[in-house]
């Protein structure tokens, strides 16, 4: 399916091409980058104004940290609600593994319940008894849910 868009792709460019007469080269620079930039900033500006619930909610990787020291892990997640309204959702930090399989830090029935204010930033802080080794991590996945929608950020 990937390479069906892709090859999609090169025509319309090669098109667009061919279809130009003055600047080919500046327009189909603009173009590229476009293309690449675009959707990225399309989808911002939806969860920034649009979303709601657990889709309103973005996640600051750079921020955050989880430490085991062999019988504690502690983790600090940095997350913040864009949305008007308050969002309540269920967290667990998770790391993926060959063939994408994930292995969630906190047991099934254990995940971290967490209530955003509305338009705020939050530092969450999350501390639980696991025997996991001593370590550090400074960029990890998570997985939010509520009880209509999951998301993987």
């Amino acid at each position: 399916m990937e390479w069906i868009s892709l090859i999609l792709f090169v025509i319309a460019i090669v098109l667009f091409v061919r279809s130009l007469t003055d600047h080919r080269a500046v327009l189909t620079v603009l173009m590229v980058i476009a293309v690449g930039w675009l959707p990225m900033k399309v989808v911002e500006l939806y969860q920034f104004t649009l979303a709601t619930g657990v889709d309103a909610v973005s996640y600051n990787d750079e921020e955050s940290s989880c430490t085991f020291d062999g019988r504690d892990t502690m983790c600090e997640v940095e997350l913040k609600n864009h949305s008007s309204n308050e969002v309540e959702f269920l967290l667990n930090v998770y790391d993926v593994f060959y063939e994408g399989n994930k292995e969630f830090l906190f047991d099934e029935d254990d995940w971290e319940p967490i209530l955003l204010k509305p338009r705020t930033t939050h530092k969450i802080e999350i501390n639980r008894y696991k025997a996991n080794g001593s370590g550090s991590l400074g960029s990890f996945n998570i997985q939010i849910r509520d009880d209509d929608k999951e998301r993987d950020l």
